[in-house]
């Protein structure tokens, strides 16, 4: 799978016949995915296509039910906050975490107050002790080196109500089948994991959560 990102390295998806979980191959290593975070990738981008993010953003809240005035909410990779904005409308205490300091400082903005981290999950977690009622992570479980271990540091913060809402690119997806080397969603080296339905459900049962609407 050539690559927008690293364009001198060749990428390949690995399949784990246990668990149908596909990974991309070499795995990136820190070192490279900084790098690249830094110096390629396209941040700048959601900006171009705000319009669409805030969609987006209002169809996956309503989706699941948008979460009562006075609930709490938390957002893994906010990006700029669009969600978490649109959340805090309605009456939701809404908190976020997010690595490009620059959609942080657009997205603490937007919010009119500091409520979004410049910080990886686990030390967003320890610095925001909350119990959230829902938990929203969109478009980032891909993203991450080890997404077992982040899903295991949320299921530790849940009650024993708290929903927790991904959304993930769907390798099960026909355009997949049909252009196995063009999909757009590949998006190698960055996107490290890559999901179904079935391989999704195994790491959430690994971390301790049940899935039980898709």
């Amino acid at each position: 799978i050539s690559s927008s990102y690293d364009r001198a390295h060749k990428y390949s998806i690995g399949l784990c016949t246990k668990c149908q979980l596909h990974q991309t191959v070499p795995r990136p290593t820190s070192r490279v995915l900084s790098e690249i975070y830094t110096e390629v990738y396209a941040y700048d981008l959601h900006e171009a296509i705000h319009p669409e993010q805030s969609f987006r953003a209002r169809k996956l809240a309503n989706m699941f039910g948008i979460p009562d005035a006075g609930c709490i909410a938390i957002e893994i990779g906010c990006g700029e906050g669009i969600l978490l904005k649109y959340l805090q409308s309605r009456g939701v205490t809404v908190f976020g975490c997010e690595l490009d300091k620059k959609s942080v400082d657009k997205a603490n903005l937007a919010l009119g107050d500091k409520r979004v981290f410049n910080l990886a999950v686990e030390n967003f977690l320890q610095e925001v002790r909350v119990k959230p009622d829902y938990i929203f992570v969109s478009h980032t479980l891909e993203h991450f080196e080890n997404p077992l271990r982040v899903m295991k540091s949320l299921h530790g913060i849940c009650g024993p109500n708290t929903k927790v809402i991904i959304a993930v690119p769907n390798i099960s997806n026909v355009k997949r089948w049909f252009f196995p080397r063009k999909w757009g969603y590949w998006q190698v080296p960055v996107h490290i994991t890559h999901f179904s339905k079935h391989s999704l459900n195994y790491l959430l049962q690994k971390a301790g959560f049940q899935g039980n609407k898709w």
